[in-house]
């Protein structure tokens, strides 16, 4: 029988993950104290938060919440790939800002300036060249300490194999492969659209942000329903904690779908047409967070994976 996983250790992990659940308490504080700065007056999207005080908070959130789901290990080789995944694009949507901004905070008259039709293109081009020396250093720092671990990753399979070390089994092999070269691909797809970073009009600067958010909402299902495979694995029936995975797989992915289908058919002046971006992120961020706390009480017990 294996011994117990060290105090120290399973303290640790404790407090890694229910530190993830307080870094989104604190960035929805953040937001809300903004609103009520501004007298009710909500971003289109959370993203466009990049652009208000709270900036240092939401950027130094997803950063915390990109490093925590690539630090800790998943119970398969398919959940920590995934969650490396989602940590990855979530730096890349903390570091290239939307431009989804509207003019929460502006006097009036510069606010119905910025909101015509003629302002639109120029508010863009002036987000972008405002943003763009950040946004170039970030990213090449990104890239850089991307490449850095892939290639320590290599050189440690290289002389594990040398020195005869046991060889692994075929689903660990497989859950690094996917993630190595998943992670390859991704630092690849950037750098070539990073490539057009300096053209206004790229794809780089009006939807990575986005398809990163999206992408990344979608590793993170995927690992909530790898979670729920390994419950179904280990016990063999149904529980109570594959369940909740499940309902909360399929909270994120149903919410997501329902809150852009019927934003997209509402009336286009309503409130809830205007901000079904920053009701669907909101809505995302509540249940990972929710995700986060059921499996942090599942998984108190446990040690490392052992696969």
């Amino acid at each position: 029988m294996p011994s117990p996983p060290p105090l120290v250790a399973l303290r640790t992990y404790a407090a890694i993950r229910v530190s993830m659940v307080a870094v989104i308490v604190g960035l929805g504080i953040s937001v809300a104290l903004e609103i009520r700065r501004v007298d009710g007056c909500v971003q289109r999207s959370l993203s466009a938060y990049y652009y208000t005080p709270v900036r240092s908070v939401f950027v130094g959130a997803l950063i915390a919440l990109g490093v925590a789901m690539i630090a800790l290990w998943g119970k398969t080789p398919a959940e920590d790939a995934f969650l490396n995944l989602a940590g990855i694009l979530a730096t890349v949507v903390a570091f290239v800002p939307t431009l989804d901004a509207n003019s929460c905070g502006l006097p009036a008259g510069v606010k119905e300036a910025a909101l015509s039709p003629d302002a639109r293109k120029s508010l863009d081009d002036a987000l972008i060249d405002a943003n763009a020396p950040a946004v170039h250093n970030n990213v090449a720092v990104l890239v850089a300490v991307i490449v850095i671990a892939l290639a320590c990753t290599a050189v440690g399979a290289v002389v594990r194999a040398v020195r005869g070390g046991a060889a692994p089994s075929m689903p660990v092999r497989l859950g690094y492969a996917a993630t190595w070269f998943g992670t390859a691909a991704a630092v690849l797809v950037l750098l070539v659209l990073y490539r057009d970073a300096d053209d206004n009009g790229s794809f780089f600067n009006h939807r990575l942000h986005s398809w990163s958010a999206v992408v990344l909402f979608g590793f993170v299902i995927l690992a909530v329903g790898a979670a729920a495979v390994k419950k179904r694995i280990d016990s063999g029936a149904w529980t109570r904690w594959e369940l909740t995975y499940w309902v909360l797989a399929i909270a994120m992915a149903g919410s997501a779908l329902v809150i852009e289908l019927t934003g997209r058919l509402a009336d286009p002046d309503t409130w809830y047409a205007g901000h079904r971006t920053f009701v669907m992120e909101a809505t995302l961020i509540v249940l990972l967070a929710a995700f986060w706390v059921v499996q942090t009480i599942d998984r108190r017990l446990d040690g490392a994976p052992r696969y």
